[in-house]
């Protein structure tokens, strides 16, 4: 089945002992799925919004996490070594320097559900803890299925995970040019370029 590291097999331990009802998805379990070990951050989806906030509320108040950014997508944690743990530091020191857990807040509902709206379908692949569930479209070649604005940075992860390029026949060229192009426009009318000048 799967075999997780010890750094998340011991955070999935401590999520389950505590009651939590959650499942992981994406590119951790797609890489597993193969025997690989790439990926340094676990993506836990949820049910419920009920379960999102019982999970955060556990993460936020457990020493062996350290809560790094809240974006409107999802709430990210180091995972520490729990006797190296500083909760009273902002910073992260190198010694607690580790793997990710990111809880995701941007949709809710069953992994099948939640799968085949995601925007690459290589990372379309759940793990329940008694199944896997892939979405049809993860058996074929690496292709984008939506747009945001990570969707370069994750294709390239993805096409050096899969050792693939990436099958643009199944995805419009122009589509992807005018998306950009589009959020480019917009971020600099949101000037979120500009606050880094």
């Amino acid at each position: 089945m799967i075999e997780f590291r010890d750094t998340f097999k011991n955070t999935i331990n401590k999520m389950l002992k505590a009651d939590l009802n959650f499942y992981i998805a994406g590119g951790l379990i797609g890489s597993m799925n193969m025997n690989k070990q790439h990926d340094q951050d676990m993506d836990i989806y949820f049910r419920t919004s009920e379960d999102f906030e019982k999970a955060l509320n556990f993460l936020k108040n457990n020493t062996g996490f350290k809560h790094v950014i809240s974006t409107l997508n999802a709430e990210t944690f180091n995972i520490l070594d729990d006797s190296k743990s500083s909760k009273s530091s902002h910073f992260i020191t190198a010694e607690e320097k580790s793997e990710v857990v990111q809880l995701v807040r941007k949709e809710f509902g069953e992994p099948e559900e939640v799968i085949a709206n995601f925007d690459i379908n290589k990372s379309m692949i759940a793990f329940d803890f008694n199944r896997i569930i892939k979405d049809p479209r993860f058996e074929e070649p690496l292709h984008i299925l939506k747009y945001h604005s990570n969707t370069l940075k994750r294709i390239c992860k993805y096409s050096l995970r899969y050792n693939v390029t990436p099958n643009f026949k199944k995805t419009s060229t122009l589509k992807m040019e005018l998306y950009l192009i589009t959020t480019i426009v917009q971020q600099f009318k949101d000037q979120k370029f500009l606050r880094g000048l």
